[in-house]
């Protein structure tokens, strides 16, 4: 077997793992948002990074539109898993300045505010 049919098994194989792993990613988004759907209404916001780490949250709220749970996955690889977004629950998604307050990463605050405006309908 020659080196660039070596290299060109190498490629593919690993874009198959690609495909298998960005999968399971997706099934545990989709998971993630059926649990949370159940307490309220989910606003889903992302914020991609080319050469940095994208943010997509999930913030449930309720009636009132206030913020009564939420959760980040927050990364570059396939790896990464949602975790709680505790620093905003409690707090009433009408004021942007008192939500976002506390918050230092820049793709976070992306992705929060992408989520508020499609939960403005």
């Amino acid at each position: 077997m020659s080196d660039v049919t070596k290299v060109v098994i190498i490629v593919f194989s690993l874009w198959i793992l690609q495909f298998v792993l960005t999968y399971f990613q997706l099934m545990n988004f989709k998971k993630r948002v059926r649990a949370l759907r159940h307490k309220g209404k989910v606003l889903v916001g992302q914020a991609k990074g080319k050469l940095k780490e994208g943010s997509i949250v999930l913030v449930v709220v309720d009636d009132e539109r206030v913020v009564i749970d939420a959760e980040e996955m927050r990364g570059i690889t396939v790896f990464n898993k949602f975790r709680k977004l505790n620093s905003i629950v409690g707090r009433s998604v009408d004021n942007q300045e008192t939500l976002l307050e506390g918050l230092k990463n820049k793709q976070q605050k992306k992705a929060i505010l992408q989520a508020l405006e499609g939960g403005n309908e």
